[in-house]
């Protein structure tokens, strides 16, 4: 069935060896839940020395509602 709800993926990929180390798939993705997810990528991974961001429009609060 198509709603027409948007929904969000929060991909963190690898750039050096082209690996997607995890993608987080939600209808909308809080600041903790990503904050919690990248944790999570830390401790299975070990922590980058620098991260990259493209600075899209997902990381922009407004308020939306989908059932």
């Amino acid at each position: 069935m198509i709603t027409g709800c948007r929904f969000r993926i929060l991909d963190i990929a690898d750039d050096y060896s082209g690996e997607a180390a995890g993608q987080l798939t939600c209808f909308s993705i809080t600041s903790a839940q990503a904050a919690r997810f990248l944790d999570q990528i830390g401790e299975a991974r070990g922590l980058p020395e620098s991260v990259a961001c493209d600075n899209s429009p997902e990381f922009t609060s407004r308020t939306e509602t989908c059932a």
